[in-house]
């Protein structure tokens, strides 16, 4: 029952492993109990000659899957679908047997050695060996001349870099503060946000020079532009850290005389929308509170007589933009695709904060970087007419796609 209960009631959003391991572990073990009685239900149904020669073969099948679903992937950037996916346990059940004959079985009545001190000496070897051709290919960027040129500009994504700026500080809690656009002018702007932040600089650095604006940015990966929130729980380190560097903002804005004539919030607001996992790379479950701290911080803002533009979420596609279309020039794979719908569809997950924000803080101006990438099919275009990138990996803007938005902060800035 604890095993069938965790396969019903489990979902992707089961926070696993932690406690919700517990059920089919203890429900696991259980049934290795039970076979201490021989005549028990489960010890008749496993020792079924099938189940037995599959627990033989487990130790490989659960090493040859991994690297078959990996690599369909990485190339594929998707699940596979079920009939691909049976296609795949069956290759991989098919492998198990060669390897259970072959290598398993061999190795251990030592045909393949006839001492142990062979046996290690072989082992080292061959672990030698395999350091050495990995710290090869490492050390010369993944063999970049297996691949075509134009291939392998798009898979390094050719054009892409950090934005410099002017008299950069870098903080302990991981911030980074820094100048950009026209130098000393009396009317400043201030940027701030997480990584989507620091790629916005390549849009906005040439549009403050031609309005004559000088740019400061706050920035930090994983920070949402928000004072007195995180997206951590309370009394968490990464907590403590990003209310740190928020702060400094608060400082900047309440100690500058005068206060910044625009503010400009970047981040990827589905990021910090709360959900009962970690997603990859993140160091933190988000929790609720996101709206509620947005329109207050927008608000504090706005007391200051600063005039604030809150940029929503680019789209965001299901696989890495940069291999997905090296990998169609490299070898007709399906292109990068997204639909107006789909991405819709996706910001659905935070439509709500935005009709707070608009609602309780009508002030405030929404930037929309959708029209910027839409086709008239209503297709979302991942390069540009010249097949440069727009996108950096599955949602973060490369320079020329972000400058894409540049009308749009140069009409912000002349309202």
């Amino acid at each position: 029952m604890l095993i069938f209960f965790s396969y019903v009631f489990y979902s992707e959003k089961t926070a696993f492993p932690g406690i919700a391991a517990i059920p089919p572990v203890l429900g696991t073990a259980l049934i290795i109990w039970s076979g201490n009685a021989g005549g028990s239900l489960f010890h008749r149904a496993l020792s079924w000659q099938p189940l037995v020669h599959i627990e033989l073969l487990s130790y490989s099948l659960y090493l040859w899957h991994w690297p078959i679903f990996a690599l369909h992937r990485y190339l594929a950037g998707a699940a596979p679908s079920l009939m691909l996916a049976v296609g795949y346990v069956t290759l991989a059940l098919a492998l198990s047997e060669l390897s259970l004959r072959f290598v398993e079985r061999p190795f251990r009545i030592r045909q393949w050695g006839a001492s142990r001190r062979r046996l290690f000496a072989g082992y080292f070897a061959s672990s030698a060996l395999v350091l050495a051709v990995c710290i090869a290919i490492y050390g010369s960027g993944g063999l970049p001349s297996r691949l075509p040129e134009g291939v392998a500009q798009l898979d390094r994504v050719e054009g892409d870099g950090t934005f410099a700026g002017r008299n950069v500080t870098q903080y302990p809690e991981g911030g980074r503060l820094l100048e950009f656009g026209a130098e000393a002018t009396n009317r400043t702007v201030l940027l701030w946000g997480h990584s989507h932040a620091s790629v916005a600089l390549w849009a906005l650095d040439p549009v403050c020079r031609e309005l004559d604006l000088t740019g400061i940015a706050f920035t930090r990966g994983g920070t949402p532009p928000v004072f007195g929130w995180s997206g951590a729980r309370e009394g968490t380190a990464e907590h403590a850290r990003v209310v740190e560097h928020n702060e400094r903002v608060r400082d900047f804005v309440t100690n500058t005389d005068p206060p910044p004539e625009f503010a400009v919030l970047v981040f990827r607001w589905t990021h910090y929308m709360p959900r009962d996992r970690r997603m990859p790379q993140m160091t933190f479950t988000p929790v609720e509170g996101l709206g509620d701290a947005l329109v207050e911080t927008a608000g504090l803002l706005i007391g200051q007589g600063i005039k604030v533009a809150v940029v929503l979420e680019p789209p965001v596609f299901s696989a890495h933009v940069p291999r997905n279309a090296a990998l169609h020039e490299w070898r007709g794979f399906s292109p990068p695709s997204l639909t107006r719908r789909e991405h819709e569809r996706f910001n659905e997950d935070y439509a709500d904060i935005v009709a707070q924000v608009r609602k309780q803080v009508p002030g405030v101006v929404l930037i929309d970087p959708l029209p910027a990438f839409l086709n008239a099919d209503d297709t979302i275009q991942s390069r540009d007419a010249d097949g440069t990138l727009l996108f950096r990996d599955e949602h973060h803007l490369t320079p020329r796609g972000v400058r894409r938005l540049a009308p749009a902060f140069k009409d912000f800035f002349k309202q």
